[in-house]
C-alpha cells in the first residue's frame, strides 16, 4: 500500500494539516515538537486502530475541541478515523466499520 495524502483535524497539535506524499520517498524535518512524530503516530493509528504514544485516545484530540479525525488516502483505499468522547468511528473507503478487527 502507498500511502498517497493524510490529513489531520483536531488531532493532537495539528488543527488541520493536508500532506500529499511522493510514492517512493518522503523526509519529515522540523525543529522538536512541531509535529513530526504526530505525522507518525497517526500512520500507525490507521493501521491498527491504537496509538503507540497513548492507551488513551481522548489525548489525541486538540483540548479545544470535541474529536479529532484522520484521514489517509492510499493507491487502494480511502480510511478515515474519527475520535470523540464516544469512542472512534472507523470508515474504509465512505463505509462505516464496526468491527477492529475488519478496518484492519
Amino acid at each position: 500500500m502507498i500511502v498517497k495524502k493524510i490529513n489531520l483535524t483536531h488531532y493532537r497539535n495539528y488543527n488541520n494539516i493536508q500532506l500529499e506524499l511522493h510514492p517512493r520517498m518522503n523526509i519529515i524535518i522540523g525543529d522538536n515538537g512541531v509535529g513530526k512524530t504526530n505525522i507518525l503516530e497517526s500512520l500507525v493509528f490507521v493501521s491498527n486502530t491504537k496509538s503507540f504514544r497513548t492507551n488513551d485516545d481522548q489525548e489525541l484530540i486538540q483540548k479545544e475541541y470535541d474529536y479529532a479525525r484522520i484521514d489517509i488516502e492510499s493507491d487502494k483505499n480511502k480510511f478515515r478515523i474519527i475520535i470523540n468522547k464516544q469512542g472512534k468511528n472507523l470508515m474504509l473507503n465512505n463505509s462505516t466499520i464496526a468491527k477492529t478487527s475488519d478496518f484492519i
